[in-house]
């Protein structure tokens, strides 16, 4: 096809289609649907213009008139020719419209979005199935990265993938029994939450049951804990990234409640008041998340030999 279009242009230039018969019979006929198309165009923006049709001062002849140019001389070419004549009407009528409305009547304005849309307008009327194909895949590329579509999309299959041709058995449940041990082995070996030996209290005023000897101070203690990012998190277990959370975060909250007890107790305090707990992010380290929960609350000495059960 292409060939064929080259070796028209290069054997058949105006002079020798003026001198064949047939050929000058189809050249007038094409200079006669670009002239039509230009009759079209310059009369629809004249209507324009006598009628105002425009808004905020923007005519809309500026697009309308290289519009129905395209269109007119498309048609006349269809039924005359059978082929396109590639719509050279619109384009003049869009250097026209340009030099009358920006240069004549608005010498001060310039390039602006009247002027880019009649561009595209004639772009489409002269090559219509690939402009349209080139919008279409733009509109839908600009949908799929504001949405997130296309990722979620290409997420799914390559997960579909992994679980048909790269199985890992058990991946998930050898990793669930990891956290669990590692759960119960600080339970059972460091902290005994019935066998604390120091009251703890979330309220600011003690109790009237309690009778408090002394007030030692404010004490604190802090434990940072680590936990994978989502991308981090081998294929199949990432449903177990809310989980592993959950406990990490459970587990530095006993550890720094551990540590302040500790000190409570290394300071000969048998109580805590206002009791409270924050969890701060610090950041990330080598694919990890880091944060750190901090713990403080008033030590204090109260008698032992009070019934404080009911508190």
């Amino acid at each position: 096809m292409l060939n064929k279009i080259k070796r028209k242009i290069n054997d058949l230039t105006i002079t020798k289609r003026l001198k064949d018969e047939e050929e000058r019979k189809v050249f007038l006929k094409e200079v006669g649907c670009i002239d039509l198309g230009i009759i079209v165009g310059i009369v629809t923006y004249v209507i324009c213009l006598y009628t105002h049709f425009d808004i905020y001062g923007w005519n809309f002849g500026l697009v309308l008139s290289p519009l129905f140019a395209g269109y007119a001389e498309s048609l006349a070419a269809k039924r005359y020719l059978e082929e396109s004549t590639g719509a050279i009407s619109a384009f003049i009528l869009f250097l026209i419209t340009v030099v009358y409305g920006f240069i004549i009547s608005n010498p001060t304005l310039g390039f602006n979005v009247i002027t880019a849309g009649s561009i595209v307008i004639i772009l489409q009327a002269a090559f219509p199935i690939a402009v349209n194909y080139f919008l279409i895949a733009t509109v839908l590329a600009i949908i799929s990265h504001v949405t997130g579509v296309f990722k979620k999309i290409t997420r799914f299959i390559w997960n579909t993938y992994e679980k048909i041709f790269k199985k890992e058995p058990k991946t998930k449940e050898r990793y669930n029994e990891k956290q669990t041990r590692k759960a119960h082995n600080f339970y059972d070996g460091e902290l005994d939450m019935n066998n604390l030996g120091v009251l703890l209290l979330t309220i600011e005023d003690s109790p009237k049951e309690l009778n408090i000897i002394e007030y030692k101070g404010i004490y604190e203690s802090t434990h940072i804990f680590s936990y994978k990012r989502r991308e981090e998190i081998k294929s199949g277990i990432e449903d177990s990234l809310e989980k592993e959370l959950l406990l990490c975060t459970k587990i530095a909250e006993d550890k720094a409640l551990l540590k302040l007890i500790k000190q409570l107790r290394a300071d000969g305090c048998n109580g805590v008041l206002n009791l409270n707990t924050a969890i701060e992010t610090l950041g990330s380290n080598k694919g990890e998340n880091l944060s750190q929960v901090v713990m403080r609350g008033t030590g204090i000495v109260f008698e032992e030999e009070e019934d404080v059960s009911s508190l």
